[in-house]
């Protein structure tokens, strides 16, 4: 706790209260097959999907959440009416997970890929591997996943 003595009091008291945490490096981190947990908790950017500059996407993954989200707000609150419940809560959390997860799990399996690559050809990964099958992850379009999503819950 020594080297977290300058953060906030509140996230120290948290970070004292925990059990059990383990510290990785972001490579070793996995991502998330369900963004939405116990029906409250919605886990977006580096929380749902930690990379540590892999195709040079990261920054990019959360602009993706963060539209995603807008579009799921909206929409949600449109279709209640202009206003938010309980229901209308849990309505965001299944549609957001239903336009993001599946992008997530398509790229994961290529950052693992990308792992292995690396620790067997580190001289070309620069130069060879950020070309290789990322089109899926360059080329997405939120708003058509969510359009998607919509369509498919309707």
């Amino acid at each position: 706790m020594e080297k977290l003595k300058d953060w906030d009091p509140i996230l120290n008291r948290i970070i004292g209260a925990c059990k059990d945490i383990k510290v990785l490096p972001v490579v070793k981190v996995p991502w998330l097959k369900e963004l939405v947990a116990h029906e409250r908790i919605l886990f977006t950017g580096d929380s749902a999907h930690a990379t540590s500059g892999i195709f040079s996407a990261g920054t990019s993954f959360a602009f993706e959440d963060a539209k995603a989200l807008e579009l799921t707000l909206k929409h949600v609150y449109a279709a209640n009416s202009n206003q938010w419940t309980t229901d209308s809560v849990k309505q965001i959390l299944t549609l957001y997970n239903t336009v993001r997860a599946p992008h997530y799990k398509m790229i994961f399996p290529q950052w693992e890929a990308y792992l292995e690559f690396f620790e067997n050809h580190q001289d070309e990964v620069a130069v060879n591997y950020s070309t290789r099958n990322i089109d899926h992850i360059v080329k997405h379009d939120v708003t058509a996943a969510f359009n998607a999503a919509v369509a498919g819950s309707e």
